[in-house]
């Protein structure tokens, strides 16, 4: 999906932000290692009957990346991975229709999950390499391109489903991630984001520098002026399609600042005269105060 000159990266553990003093400095593989815990990957569990077929067509199909934010199962995302959820029957009609194939629409049942990574490399999975945790939506901000959704049984908690998770049962532990409270980050900063792009199943971590605190972000102009004059922050951080709705945070001390979002367009040169881009090495990442905000908002509402 591209908007102006970015394009929207969409395409699995716990963690407990809270306002408590960052740790002192910490190497680039320590906060990988501080957030890596509290990175999911957002998906789609499906499955349809096509006519002539004794056996559904089922599978799981990746949409972006989350994190849980706090104990009470809240996970953060971008608006526009949880919109593809919104859109899927109409693509999975088109899907079939390209195949000539008959298909009854009402057979489709399709969950949005939440896919928390499996640790144990001798195990083998049938949706991958992560458990799926089935979600619902519980808020959608599409000026801040935010989402919150909560797993249907709190894996800090438990519930009446016996789940079991990186062969663990429920409830998990809680990791503490520091929550960048200052009114903002500061230009020239190290950051990185962690998540699960172009359908790799492993954790990816790319690391880079906070560019801008204040980027307008002018694809928000075709949706509202709701955060219009807000500052989103730019940084000089590759990410792709898969990385969105991921946390952003600084190296220094594991502290998320923000949610990857979408990168930055870049033309193309070459020889065939069509305009063709590519990915800048620029990212779009929307501040963590949107998220927070949006969770109060909804937790007074």
């Amino acid at each position: 999906m591209q908007l102006g000159k970015v394009f929207l990266l969409a395409l699995f553990g716990c963690v407990l932000i809270n306002s408590q003093q960052p740790p002192s400095t910490l190497q680039p593989s320590k906060a990988i290692a501080l957030l890596k815990p509290s990175i999911v990957q957002i998906s789609i569990a499906y499955r349809f009957t096509v006519a002539g077929r004794p056996v559904p067509i089922m599978g799981v199909r990746p949409l972006g990346s989350g994190f849980f934010a706090d104990t009470d199962g809240h996970v953060f995302t971008n608006e526009h991975v949880t919109k593809l959820f919104h859109r899927f029957p109409n693509a999975v009609a088109e899907d079939v229709a390209k195949t000539g194939q008959q298909w009854d629409p009402a057979s489709l049942h399709a969950d949005l999950t939440i896919g928390i990574p499996i640790s144990s490399q001798n195990i083998v999975h049938i949706s991958g390499s992560f458990d799926q945790l089935p979600a619902t939506i519980l808020a959608e901000d599409q000026a801040s391109d935010v989402a919150i959704l909560t797993p249907r049984v709190n894996p800090f908690k438990g519930g009446s489903l016996p789940i079991v998770v990186n062969g663990k049962a429920l409830p998990l532990p809680a990791v503490k991630v520091p929550l960048f409270t200052s009114p903002q980050p500061v230009d020239g900063e190290m950051i990185a984001t962690s998540g699960f792009p172009l359908s790799i199943t492993s954790l990816v971590t790319t690391i880079g520098w906070l560019s801008s605190v204040w980027f307008p972000a002018p694809q928000r102009e075709l949706y509202d002026r709701t955060h219009w004059g807000d500052m989103w922050y730019l940084g000089d951080l590759k990410v792709n399609h898969g990385n969105s709705g991921g946390p952003v945070y600084r190296v220094k001390d594991g502290s998320v600042i923000g949610i990857a979002e979408a990168f930055v367009e870049a033309p193309l040169e070459n020889p065939t005269g069509l305009n063709l881009k590519e990915n800048s090495g620029l990212a779009v990442i929307v501040p963590i105060k949107f998220a927070l905000d949006l969770l109060h908002k909804k937790a007074g509402s």
